[in-house]
């Protein structure tokens, strides 16, 4: 038994459009799942839960003039601010809780 190598030299099928295969499609006509996906897309991006934190976010890179470094240092340290505050709210909450149903 011989091995050759033209099983190798047979070129793949190409990926891209064929109409000889596929036949022809108009310009303007597009798979459904496409129009789907792009619904998708649009009730998500004017979703405020999606849009806020994304103008809050361009907010921060406008001030720091695009820099990733320092928009970066910015975000972490509101995030750091708001974790403290919100963490001081719980032992306050809990403190005063206590507090009461001992008295």
């Amino acid at each position: 038994m011989t091995f050759t190598f033209a099983h190798l030299s047979a070129r793949a099928p190409s990926l891209e459009w064929n109409p000889s295969i596929h036949g022809k499609r108009r310009r303007d006509e597009r798979p459904a799942g496409r129009a789907k996906m792009r619904e998708l897309i649009e009730r998500q991006l004017y979703n405020p839960s999606v849009v806020l934190p994304m103008v809050a976010l361009m907010e921060v890179l406008v001030s720091t003039d695009f820099s990733l470094g320092r928009a970066g240092l910015v975000v972490a340290t509101r995030g750091a601010q708001a974790a403290l505050n919100r963490s001081r709210e719980f032992i306050c909450a809990y403190q005063h809780g206590a507090h009461a149903a001992v008295h």
